[in-house]
């Protein structure tokens, strides 16, 4: 998805769609969007279940497939240490909550102008808000099936920002 000076929700699906929408109009089975109003979104699977991925920015030198393939596999391992040093050359910027095994990333204009109270009682670890961001997003899965978020800012001075 290339989107133009937009802010962007990363989060679950299931915290924007209204109760009656969601498994229908937000269809969880294919990860589309029925609704009328929304245009631009990714919608992927985790690859696993409930969780709290970080938000980060990284350094554009380095590699991402080999950065989140050993992220993963430190922590397959249980190898804290090597994990820590990983995380140590990245910017945390926020983090998101899955409950239901899906996440995405969602123009924010979009998602509030369907559902404008779901972020009310939604806890601020549940979703992450990147603002004026001009880029691609898209996403890279690691070496255990895991999806990572990717978005790729046109300024190629910034960082990128990557999902663990």
């Amino acid at each position: 998805m290339k989107v133009e000076n937009k802010n962007l929700i990363i989060t679950d699906p299931c915290y924007i769609a209204k109760d009656e929408d969601w498994g229908s109009d937000f269809d969880w089975e294919y990860n589309e969007i029925k609704v009328p109003g929304f245009s631009d979104f990714l919608w992927i699977p985790s690859g696993w279940g409930d969780g709290s991925p970080q938000v980060n920015e990284i350094d554009r030198d380095v590699d991402l497939d080999e950065y989140v393939d050993s992220l993963t596999s430190a922590r397959d391992r249980g190898d804290e240490e090597e994990e820590q040093e990983l995380l140590s050359i990245v910017n945390n910027i926020g983090e998101f909550g899955i409950d239901s095994g899906c996440m995405g990333v969602f123009d924010y204009d979009e998602a509030i102008n369907y559902n404008p109270d779901f972020l009310n009682d939604l806890p601020d670890n549940c979703y992450c808000i990147i603002e004026d961001f001009s880029g691609t997003v898209d996403y890279i899965t690691d070496l255990l099936g895991y999806n990572h978020i990717v978005l790729d800012p046109t300024d190629k001075e910034e960082p990128i920002i990557i999902t663990d």
